[in-house]
């Protein structure tokens, strides 16, 4: 996990095999930190919530999830995430640099 400001991103490793435990584990943790934001007077904003696949081009063709629901707002998997103003692609080529 890293925060930056009012910026925090969550990663994690996963096999193809564990993938849904692993999944459910993140949206657990996300629901935990909402909790935790809201009990401070914060809103963790679900609608700019981002979820990214990482990973080569052979891996990423074997995930079949493409949405996570947290609460009751269903999050598309991206392509790309920013951070710290580097656009990263899933397949971490930097290519939206070029």
């Amino acid at each position: 996990m890293h925060s930056y400001a009012d910026d925090t991103q969550l990663y994690f490793h996963a096999d193809n095999s564990a993938l849904d435990g692993k999944v459910q584990k993140l949206v657990t943790c996300v629901g935990d930190i909402g909790q935790w934001m809201c009990a401070k007077r914060l809103k963790l904003n679900q609608e700019k919530t981002q979820f990214v696949w990482l990973g080569t081009l052979h891996q990423l063709s074997k995930l079949q999830l493409q949405t996570i629901k947290l609460g009751s707002v269903d999050i598309m998997i991206s392509t790309e995430a920013m951070c710290l103003a580097i656009l990263l692609d899933n397949s971490l080529t930097l290519a939206p640099h070029a």
